[in-house]
């Protein structure tokens, strides 16, 4: 295999995954400040996470062909457990764009207020998905402690991931859960930063 090809799959990876998590967090913000109403538009947030799962997906991948061969056990469990958190978002999403699909095409669109509701098993469901994502991230730490920065940024999102599932429940804890997805944004930089340099060096760095 081409050294560079799951270096450039993994940059830009991580690059639209980088774009997903800013248009989701700018769709919240329209969303809590009620810029964004009715059921075609209050959709429009479950996109990017959706689009997200297979995106991380890739990006495991990715960097399970960059790693040195001492370190692929820890990517290889980090795939295995990104793999279930892409199988329970998708799961999850496609099953909130289905349940309304009814009611639109009746019209009702006022009559639909959502799956997600506090204290609902759904929503149970959807901060689990967070938890094996953090999960995932504990383990691809683990493989890449060689390199500094993104070891830190991913051990970040292993740290916070207890607020951000808080936040799902008790509102109070909301406005911290914003710490995560920052967390994970700067991951996802160090990331892509990675494999463009490795990109560059044409090799595969062993951590």
């Amino acid at each position: 295999m081409n050294k560079n090809i799951p270096h450039k799959i993994g940059f830009w990876s991580a690059a639209v995954a980088i774009a997903l998590v800013f248009v989701y967090g700018l769709l919240q913000a329209l969303t809590d400040m009620n810029f964004i109403s009715g059921i075609k538009e209050s959709l429009l947030i479950f996109w990017p996470p959706l689009l997200l799962a297979p995106i991380f997906l890739l990006i495991v991948v990715s960097l399970h062909y960059s790693v040195g061969r001492e370190n692929k056990i820890w990517t290889l469990i980090a795939l295995c457990i990104a793999t279930i958190y892409c199988s329970q978002i998708v799961m999850l999403y496609i099953m909130q764009f289905a349940m309304p699909f009814e009611d639109m095409l009746q019209g009702n669109l006022g009559s639909y207020n959502g799956l997600f509701d506090r204290y609902d098993f759904l929503i149970a469901i959807d901060a689990l998905t967070y938890f094996f994502i953090s999960l995932s991230a504990l383990f691809l730490a683990v493989a890449l402690k060689g390199n500094r920065w993104i070891y830190q940024a991913l051990l970040w999102i292993v740290i916070l991931v207890p607020i951000l599932i808080f936040s799902f429940f008790y509102p109070l804890f909301y406005f911290a859960g914003v710490v995560w997805i920052i967390s994970f944004t700067m991951a996802m930089i160090e990331i892509a930063f990675f494999f463009r340099v490795s990109t560059k060096a044409n090799l595969n760095i062993v951590l």
